[in-house]
């Protein structure tokens, strides 16, 4: 392998500002909370989908958006996205990946939901399966049978970039 052919962290300034955000919360960790937080007053379930605004306390005037989609197989499927950025992500990995799209359950008695202040709970797929989502700092739960099998953003390391106009 030739190490040239290929871009370091520091040749890159997406690497750089992520890692140096890594960094910093590693280093402080006994203090560190991840900047981004779910709005509750936003949160809404219907038809198999749950979505919430999600704020961050670093830029706040930009806005995301968190959509996690509940198919019939069981699978939760996690989307976030900037709302009103200066462009749209690519969004079409779908239609390349998957043979056939994923079928959403949209029966509303397919789902236990429990909307409070400081956590959502959504218990899915006949009880088996369960997100619990910690609003303040945001953390995702996946729990199979009781047990927790993914978390997402336990160390408070998540950074969604949004886009900048170059200076």
């Amino acid at each position: 392998v030739k190490r040239g052919d290929f871009k370091t962290c520091e040749q890159s300034g997406f690497c750089k500002r992520t890692r140096a955000l890594a960094d910093r919360a590693v280093e402080h960790s006994k203090t560190w909370t991840t900047p981004y937080a779910v709005v509750p007053s936003s949160s809404s379930f219907s038809d198999g989908i749950y979505r919430s605004s999600i704020s961050n306390a670093l830029f706040p005037d930009i806005h995301f958006s968190l959509e996690v989609r509940f198919q019939q197989d069981g699978v939760a499927r996690i989307l976030m996205d900037e709302v009103d950025g200066l462009r749209q992500r690519y969004n079409e990995a779908g239609m390349w990946a998957v043979q056939t799209p994923p079928v959403l359950a949209m029966s509303e008695g397919d789902f236990e939901v429990e909307m409070g202040k400081a956590a959502t709970s959504i218990k899915y797929a006949g009880g088996k399966h369960e997100l619990q989502i910690q609003h303040s700092p945001i953390l995702l739960t996946f729990l199979r049978d009781g047990q927790a099998h993914i978390v997402l953003n336990e160390r408070g390391l998540l950074n969604m970039e949004h886009f900048r106009v170059k200076p």
